[in-house]
């Protein structure tokens, strides 16, 4: 063989080679590399308003009602959330339902979310509601005349 032969046979052998070691590259790029899986995303956690500006607010306390009523109006407008503390106590059965209400004006209530529906037994809970205008007070609907005691506090934010 001459000269120029065996240069061509190592050539050849030198492509072989490299075109074996990009085939082995690309064969493993298209199956992957097995990886361990991604750590798990962190859990939410409620947005716990501050509490060093925190304000106590009784909208009533121990009242006796019969008939439907609303607590007076309370000017909220520097916090963000309330946390709502209702505690009935049912001589006979009085089913009631507790709405929170919101205003601007004083005068003209906007409904929110109910804090107590058709409640009827002994109770006490509490429920963050976020505030909305300038005012919050409290509806509460009787179902009959019978007397019914409710305390309303709550801790605004």
């Amino acid at each position: 063989m001459g000269m120029k032969n065996r240069a061509f046979t190592a050539s050849v052998g030198t492509l072989v080679i490299a075109l074996a070691a990009i085939a082995l590259v690309v064969i493993g790029s298209i199956t992957g590399i097995v990886q361990a899986a991604p750590p798990a995303a962190p859990t939410p956690i409620a947005n716990l308003v501050n509490s060093s500006d925190a304000l106590n607010v009784t909208f009533q306390s121990a009242t006796a009602l019969a008939a439907d009523t609303n607590t007076g109006g309370s000017q909220l407008p520097t916090y963000e959330w309330i946390d709502i503390q209702h505690v009935i106590d049912q001589g006979t059965v009085n089913t009631t339902t507790i709405t929170i209400q919101f205003s601007n004006d004083n005068s003209n209530w906007v409904n929110g979310p109910a804090i107590v529906t058709d409640n009827a037994a002994d109770a006490t809970d509490i429920t963050r509601v976020p505030i909305f205008g300038r005012y919050v007070r409290f509806n509460q609907n009787l179902a009959t005349t019978d007397t019914i005691t409710i305390t309303l506090i709550g801790l605004a934010k």
